[in-house]
């Protein structure tokens, strides 16, 4: 096998397991935690506190309990933001393809597919890791894990380029 066929061979195993990894997905985290924070504070409410009745009553989804801006940092909402732009279900759908993305891309920064073999460890690396049921749950709820398992991913390979590089 030719590395030029590995790696088209990774390129479908990653479109494979993203398509099985994102078949279903409520975003119930999401929409409870980052998307309706952002609106409403786009809208002048609180979702840090409990006591704002007018966010408490706009937000009371079917079926789910008030949701509160608790578990993130206002830090978190401004990255996420864009996300308040959409729908309901097209945000909880980028999320998604987001979450996965992020995982393919943590595993691909910490095993570059160089060659051969190296494309078939990182195809059998990353099929471990997006179809685990940690990652199935993370990317099922719309969680932010895959986001910082790029971010760590992204600083161990710069760290492996340069070596002696002091921080």
């Amino acid at each position: 096998m030719t590395t030029r066929s590995a790696r088209i061979l990774l390129v479908g195993v990653v479109i494979a397991t993203t398509l099985i990894a994102i078949r279903y997905h409520p975003g119930l985290d999401l929409i409870n935690n980052i998307w309706a924070p952002i609106r409403g504070l786009v809208a002048g409410q609180n979702p840090y506190d409990p006591a704002d009745s007018a966010y408490v009553a706009r937000f009371r989804l079917p079926f789910r309990n008030p949701v509160f801006a608790a578990p993130y940092v206002p830090s978190a909402l401004t990255l996420l933001a864009p996300l308040a732009l959409l729908s309901q279900a097209r945000a909880v759908d980028v999320m998604a393809v987001l979450n996965a993305a992020f995982l393919w891309a943590g595993v691909l920064l910490l095993i570059p597919p160089r060659d051969t073999k190296s494309c078939r460890v990182a195809a059998a690396a990353g099929t471990a890791v997006i179809l685990t049921a940690p990652a199935q749950i993370t990317i099922w709820l719309g969680q932010l894990p895959p986001l910082a398992f790029a971010g760590l991913a992204l600083t161990v390979a710069s760290l492996k380029r340069n070596a002696s590089a002091v921080w």
